[in-house]
């Protein structure tokens, strides 16, 4: 056998399980939803658009007064999460974010919107990175251990 016969068996080989990889981590990638798109941008235009701008690049007509700055969703990069270090929110990050605000910051709560509209504009800023597309950019939420019990039985 010569060198690149054997190259091209072990290739062909490996082919099947790269594909399984690749499928298996698109299904593990939840995406935005497309079937939100349209519900979610009315609720972003009526309420986030101003701040953080039509292309979700943090730069809306009141950004230039604000510090800090509006969060850029066009990056995909997130300070407040539950998630490791780089990698994108959970959905319950984001809709926490959304409903009760950022103290210090700008970011206002909007308690006034129902579970159904913050589902929706959650969905809809998803579109502006492409990083909600790639499964690699997901992660499970660090796990917080229970406070430990001189800190439980501390007197104040």
């Amino acid at each position: 056998m010569t060198p690149n016969f054997t190259r091209r068996i072990a290739l062909g080989e490996l082919a099947p399980a790269i594909l399984a990889t690749f499928v298996l981590s698109m299904a593990n990638a939840a995406g935005p939803d497309d079937t939100l798109y349209a519900q979610g941008r009315y609720v972003y235009q009526r309420n986030c658009l101003t701040c953080h701008g039509a292309r979700g690049d943090g730069k809306g007509d009141m950004a230039a007064g604000m510090f800090p700055k509006p969060r850029p969703f066009a990056t995909g990069i997130f300070k407040y999460r539950s998630t490791p270090n780089g990698l994108l929110p959970t959905d319950a990050d984001l809709a926490r974010t959304v409903r009760s605000g950022i103290s210090g910051t700008s970011m206002p709560a909007f308690a006034n919107l129902s579970d159904r509209e913050i589902r929706v504009v959650t969905e809809y800023i998803k579109f502006f990175s492409p990083k909600w597309r790639r499964a690699e950019n997901y992660g499970k939420p660090v796990t917080i251990p229970p406070a430990p019990d001189w800190f439980k039985n501390r007197s104040p």
